[in-house]
Order: structure tokens, then C-alpha cells, then sequence
């Protein structure tokens, strides 16, 4: 996710998508809303590299990936097992600044 030093760490890092293809799920009534769940809004990257000192990143902090966007630590990780979950991608980001004419 960017450039680390030779002694980097493993984790798992996990992205998320849209959970629905369609903006309104419930809107079809001859459908089940589980039909527009979308197969791809869960991505998990295994043995990433990270920079040493995310090994002591704690809960409720969020950490800045450079170009990627900010993360947080799961509360699936452990000290064996490193997990970070996505919490805002900069695509997101910018396109938010970009509608609401901030940059």
C-alpha cells in the first residue's frame, strides 16, 4: 500500500464496496433484497506489508494509507494477526470534495 522498510509487517487488510448493486434495494417488491447484494463488496488483501510501527496500532484510531485512503484496526486483529479494515478510500474522498466544490 505504499513504501515500507525491509522489516515490515504482515497484516490482513480488508476493503469494502457498495453492499447493494442498486441504490435502492427494498424499491424492487418482487424481489428479495439479498438479490442486489453485491459478491464484490468485501475484498481481503492477506500478508500485506506495513510499516513497523502499525504494530502497535490500537482500536478507534485511524491511520492514513498514502493514495489509498484511512484505515483502522479491526477488532478481529490480535497481536499474531494484524487486520485493518478500510474506512474511507480517497476516490470516495475526492469525489465528495469535487460535488461539494471544495478543491
Amino acid at each position: 500500500m505504499g513504501f515500507c522498510r525491509a522489516q515490515a509487517i504482515n497484516a490482513e487488510v480488508r476493503l469494502y464496496d457498495r453492499l447493494f448493486n442498486i441504490e435502492n434495494p427494498d424499491g424492487d417488491k418482487e424481489k428479495d433484497f439479498i438479490e442486489f447484494i453485491n459478491p464484490e463488496s468485501l475484498t481481503i488483501l492477506t500478508n500485506c506489508k506495513l510499516e513497523p510501527s502499525l504494530s502497535s496500532a490500537e482500536i478507534g484510531v485511524n491511520y492514513q494509507f498514502e493514495r489509498n485512503g484511512y484505515f483502522c484496526l479491526d477488532i478481529d486483529s490480535t497481536k499474531e494477526k494484524l487486520v485493518l479494515i478500510e474506512q474511507l478510500h480517497c476516490v470516495i474522498l475526492g469525489q465528495k470534495f469535487l460535488k461539494n466544490n471544495l478543491l
